[in-house]
């Protein structure tokens, strides 16, 4: 299991170091990269490693190639095929190669997230992964608490909502933060899925839970969905730094959308086993908490060109 982070907005990165990194993904990526441009005051144009939403894209993809690879030892870079299914999730495919060598094949499934400073990367081969990074900050062009929960309210259900504002009256910030651990959870639990668009919210409510010396961990959660609790479910709600929260969403396989569970290769045999084992876990069998691991780029990028040079790293 993994459970990376790397805040692209530190990294400004030299013109030859964007130009290395580039080299690293596919051709279809740099140009998908190279489209992003954002207007400057000055009616100018930000673009390449000058651009936030370009460099968060190419960390996001580093990630995923390390972490196909780290799955993959003995495949070749060039062999790590990535597709996506209909409501647009990414997955790592088999390739020819790759099937008829010695790999063993897991349920290897990855979830990537990005906003305001990170870039998180979480994956595992035993359970369905989802991850949700937010900045925890007030948005919109006139921004008011009270009109930014207004503008948000058909997010939550009434007992969200309450639990939201139950905050003491002027206590903004933590208002605010509760407001982002519900909504960072519901994105990881839709993200784990591979719905995508098209889910109402309010189906799924959550329920936080604060976690005293967490050792970087701030709250636990557990679900309802449609109104049944969902006890197979697990989550965690971590700050990266004082401004960025992250949860991350484990579940059964059995519950991912049937295109994706084909896709990582799930066999019917197996999703039907693990419904009746999952549904009986209790809280305290869950895995412990994993800590994130921050890159810098000089790692990140060391560790991805010495697999490039021995598939056995």
């Amino acid at each position: 299991m993994l459970r990376w982070a790397f805040n692209f907005e530190r990294w400004q990165p030299t013109e030859a170091e964007w130009s290395a990194a580039l080299a690293l993904v596919p051709p279809s990526e740099q140009d998908r990269i190279g489209r992003f441009k954002r207007p400057t005051r000055h009616a100018g144009l930000l673009v390449g490693r000058h651009n936030p939403d370009a460099k968060s894209a190419l960390v996001g993809r580093l990630l995923i190639l390390l972490a196909a690879a780290q799955h993959r030892p003995h495949a070749p870079l060039d062999a790590l095929r990535f597709e996506r299914t209909p409501q647009g999730k990414p997955y790592l495919a088999l390739d020819a190669r790759e099937s008829s060598g010695p790999v063993a094949v897991e349920h290897f499934n990855f979830n990537v997230s990005h906003a305001g400073e990170w870039v998180v990367l979480a994956a595992e081969t035993t359970h369905l992964i989802g991850v949700d990074v937010m900045k925890v900050e007030l948005r919109g062009s006139n921004p008011s608490l009270d009109q930014f929960f207004h503008d948000m309210r058909s997010c939550f259900t009434p007992l969200e909502w309450q639990h939201i504002r139950q905050a003491s009256t002027g206590d903004a910030p933590l208002q605010l933060d509760r407001f982002f651990r519900h909504w960072t959870l519901k994105e990881a639990y839709i993200k784990a899925v591979g719905i995508g668009l098209g889910f109402d919210l309010q189906r799924a409510q959550f329920h936080c839970r604060e976690v005293a010396d967490g050792g970087g961990l701030c709250a636990t959660a557990t679900v309802e969905i449609d109104g049944a609790e969902r006890r197979e479910w697990t989550f965690e709600l971590e700050y990266l730094d004082a401004h960025h929260l992250v949860a991350v969403a484990r579940g059964p396989f059995a519950q991912a959308l049937d295109g994706y569970r084909q896709a990582i290769g799930v066999p019917e045999e197996e999703e039907e086993e693990e419904v009746a084992t999952e549904a009986q876990q209790s809280e305290e069998e869950v895995r412990p908490y994993r800590a994130w691991r921050v890159w810098t780029f000089e790692g990140l990028i060391r560790h991805i060109t010495q697999r490039q040079h021995d598939p056995r790293e």
